[in-house]
């Protein structure tokens, strides 16, 4: 190779190494990824951050509180003289000022929790929500798990979390021959370019934050903070002021202490791992969730808001977007789904008939369990009609208890597909509540002599 040709070789490299950065920095941070997640987490932030704002916030009279704390105290921090500039650098708002910031927080929370207006009420609650946040930390009392959640709603109003599970554009007409209102469908396969980044920067925050933890300690103590000594010591002193027998019964297990400092010295030095290889977060997640909640009970620290905001590692980790593909399968591929359901129980036939006035796609099919298709369809049933649940048989399989009572309502279409939502809660916890009602169901909403006998339009939707 001539000197000339290799000169321009070398030349045309740095152009070539800087698109390669270029290019692996969109497909890193700007890969199409679901909707659906971020809706998810900016739900679940949005109620947990209300439930703090109604029960500690407003509940406790927090802003009264530091409303009459002397004047002397107060250093307005930089985020707060933004909001008060025009009223000069050392102004302070009143308690009548920072109710207001308080109710117009709550209000726009439950607008973005909705989803009307989202992005406009998630600024608003954001903003309200910093100015309440900034101006306690002016007086020089500052919690970092506070700020971690602040900061990830503010994220979430740069973001696309309002494109789906919302209500701003769901009502519209139908087609003009069908003169009937309904709601649009909701695609839950919809992906967005920017629907990734704003998950992996709230990740790469939780990581550099653990990560300066462990840095700090290892700082202060060297490896002696692993001794189980300094555990002992912070359980020590916030278990014998507080009564906390627990905190006070584990600094006395040296063992297990020091087993606990090494447990979270290399959890939180070792977090970042999860964004390489994101199934250790199947590991880490649940070690940290269980690290807190050590830290709750014990009264050593409470980071309420950190159990929320791991929901940014959860929708990937265990509610992959196969599980709720069902939602956004309005009209079924082949055969009706049919309901079965206690011909002879006062409750199910009322469920029943609710079901078809707001099955307006004619759905569902309906078959009473005593009858012939029942039958034929199901396996058998248990003798005493009491232990009957109703049942669901769909393109995905035959569903039972509450399982079936949600994914019904959820395939009614509109409003009713928040009903998925209860999927998030617990089966067993379902099914137990489901079992409670359904045991009583004869007692409470009472039973009929004969199954119900469909007449006109309805003889249609029955089967045998």
């Amino acid at each position: 190779m001539g000197f000339a040709a290799l000169y321009n070789t070398y030349r045309r490299q740095p152009a070539s190494i800087g698109i390669g950065i270029i290019r692996w920095w969109n497909a890193y941070w700007f890969q199409p990824a679901p909707l659906v997640h971020l809706a998810f987490c900016r739900i679940l932030l949005i109620v947990v951050q209300l439930l703090i704002l109604t029960l500690d916030v407003g509940a406790n009279n927090r802003l009264a509180e530091v409303a009459i704390l002397p004047d002397y105290l107060y250093d307005p921090m930089y985020v707060l003289r933004l909001f008060i500039w025009p009223f000069g650098s050392d102004f302070r708002p009143s308690l009548g000022v920072l109710l207001t910031v308080y109710w117009i927080s709550l209000a726009a929370g439950l607008l973005a929790l909705v989803g009307l207006k989202t992005q406009w009420s998630l600024l608003l609650f954001a903003l309200g929500n910093i100015f309440m946040m900034a101006f306690r930390y002016s007086f020089s009392d500052f919690h970092h798990a506070e700020a971690l959640m602040i900061i990830a709603l503010s994220i979430l109003v740069l973001s696309p979390a309002g494109k789906v599970l919302y209500i701003d554009n769901l009502w519209r007409r139908r087609q003009p021959n069908t003169g009937r209102r309904g709601f649009e469908e909701i695609n839950l396969d919809a992906k967005d370019t920017f629907a990734r980044w704003p998950l992996l920067l709230i990740q790469w925050m939780f990581a550099l934050t653990y990560l300066d933890a462990a840095i700090q300690k290892l700082k202060r103590s060297g490896l002696a903070w692993m001794d189980g000594y300094h555990l002992e010591f912070y359980l020590y002193g916030h278990g014998l002021p507080s009564g906390n027998d627990f905190g006070v019964w584990l600094a006395q297990q040296h063992a297990l202490t020091v087993m606990l400092s090494w447990t979270t010295m290399v959890w939180e030095g070792t977090f970042s791992l999860v964004l390489l290889l994101p199934r250790l977060a199947r590991v880490y997640i649940p070690l940290g969730v269980s690290l807190h909640l050590g830290m709750c009970v014990t009264h050593i620290a409470c980071f309420r808001e950190w159990f929320a905001l791991y929901v940014f590692f959860i929708p990937v980790m265990f509610f992959p977007l196969e599980q709720w593909r069902w939602l956004s399968q309005r009209i079924p591929q082949g055969e009706p789904p049919i309901v079965f359901f206690d011909g002879v129980c006062g409750l199910c036939n009322r469920f029943v008939t609710w079901v078809m006035n707001q099955d307006h796609e004619v759905i569902f099919r309906f078959a009473p369990l005593q009858a012939e298709t029942a039958r034929v369809s199901l396996p058998p049933q248990p003798i005493n009609p009491a232990e009957w649940t109703i049942v669901l048989v769909d393109e995905a399989g035959i569903h039972h208890e509450s399982d079936a009572i949600v994914r019904i309502v959820s395939r009614l279409g509109g409003v009713y597909r928040g009903a998925a939502l209860l999927i998030w809660i617990p089966r067993l916890l379902r099914d137990r509540i489901y079992r409670l009602v359904a045991g009583h169901r004869y007692n409470w909403f009472g039973q009929l002599e004969a199954c119900r006998v469909p007449t006109g339009e309805d003889r249609s939707r029955f089967l045998p």
